[in-house]
């Protein structure tokens, strides 16, 4: 994630304090760029916890190599392949009862495939149970238990193409990025108004 320190526009502290001090968000590398005559806002960056605060001219400079230091690399290719084969048992049995609103069930059944698959496919099986996990948290109206899901889920559901082992990835990401951000807008003491019809099945089909 990369913050521009002198957009006043965006809660950039309040957002690195989030990142860095959530478990569901640790890992996320957190890079910040600002105005060298700036040092305060660069300082507090830094204090918040970003993996790396540089100044604005270092990073037109060096953004390549900013980049391939910090961000996660996504063989597209080998992610693709893995995508054209089959789901799992354990993932079609995860997904049926995800369908039904059986969300910790469907956890547990996930992450069965999870722990079993090998390939890059196991993002797959990762992204879609955390998402289980968000919606369950819903149901048990724990606020803080659902966002740090959600912010959790997107590192692995994110690089996903928009259909992955027959599964609709496309929709299921807009519907889970939906409620993500109706929650947020509700607040912790508004969960209860949820709307629970917008966690809807996940859409897939069989692949030979």
């Amino acid at each position: 994630i990369i913050f521009d320190l002198g957009n006043d526009s965006v809660p950039w502290l309040e957002w690195i304090t989030l990142l860095t001090s959530v478990p569901a968000a640790r890992g996320i590398p957190v890079l910040c760029y600002g105005p060298h005559v700036d040092i305060e806002k660069l300082n507090a960056a830094k204090e918040a916890g970003a993996s790396k605060v540089v100044t604005r001219s270092n990073f037109v400079k060096n953004l390549p190599e900013l980049l391939l230091k910090h961000a996660k690399v996504i063989n597209l290719d080998e992610l693709q392949m893995t995508c054209e084969e089959p789901l799992s048992h354990y993932a079609l049995k995860g997904l049926e009862k995800f369908n039904r609103g059986k969300y910790f069930e469907a956890h547990d059944l996930l992450e069965i495939a999870w722990m079993e698959e090998q390939s890059p496919g196991r993002d797959l099986y990762r992204a879609i149970l955390q998402v289980s996990v968000a919606y369950y948290q819903i149901l048990q109206r724990n606020y803080n238990g659902a966002v740090n899901m959600f912010l959790r889920m997107r590192k692995w559901l994110d690089p996903l193409p928009e259909v992955c082992r027959g599964i609709n990835i496309g929709k299921l990401r807009q519907e889970a990025y939906s409620i993500h951000q109706e929650m947020l807008n509700l607040g912790a003491e508004r969960i209860s108004e949820i709307d629970l019809n917008m966690m809807k099945p996940v859409e897939y089909k069989k692949l030979n």
